[in-house]
């Protein structure tokens, strides 16, 4: 029973050892590729190229699409009998994404944030628990703020297609 068992972990062992070989082969590739980026950079200026700059957090796999979170929120809103609190904004998108991270609540807060800085949406009376509560200040005012980010929120571009060919 222990050679199975020995021979199992070394199989193991052989699996990590070759994916940590394929890691470290991509890491060289990669600080390869960032060395030819920086020498491109210094050729155009010089000071750029030795600028510190932040790392991009990556997204997870429950983060959203650009501008799908703030079109959620707005549809929370609107479907809402009366102004929700944030929890229940955060509940409501779970519903429709329930793969969303656990930071939910925190990405919604801050979403709601920048629509108020913008106008979009107001806090009301806080509810019972203390929680603020949100609402939409004009229709109107969503269309113009969508209009300034470039969406229009309908789902239809506002670029017209070609016309379609007639085969013959």
């Amino acid at each position: 029973m222990g050679n199975h068992t020995v021979s199992g972990l070394l199989e193991k062992k052989r699996e990590l050892l070759a994916q940590q070989y394929a890691l470290q082969t991509q890491l060289v590739d990669v600080a390869r590729l960032i060395t030819v980026v920086n020498e491109t950079i210094a050729l155009f200026d010089p000071e750029a190229a030795t600028k510190q700059l932040p790392l991009l957090q990556p997204r997870g796999k429950g983060s959203f699409k650009h501008g799908e979170l703030l079109r959620a929120i707005r549809d929370a809103i609107k479907a809402a009998p009366t102004p929700p609190t944030t929890w229940q904004i955060v509940e409501a998108i779970r519903l429709i994404h329930p793969s969303a991270s656990a930071s939910l609540r925190d990405s919604v807060w801050e979403a709601l944030r920048r629509l108020q800085k913008r106008k979009v949406v107001e806090r009301v009376d806080a509810a019972e628990d203390g929680d603020k509560t949100w609402r939409i200040v004009r229709p109107s005012d969503w269309k113009a703020g969508q209009a300034a980010m470039g969406t229009t929120g309908t789902g239809a571009s506002s670029v017209t297609s070609p016309p379609a060919l007639r085969l013959v």
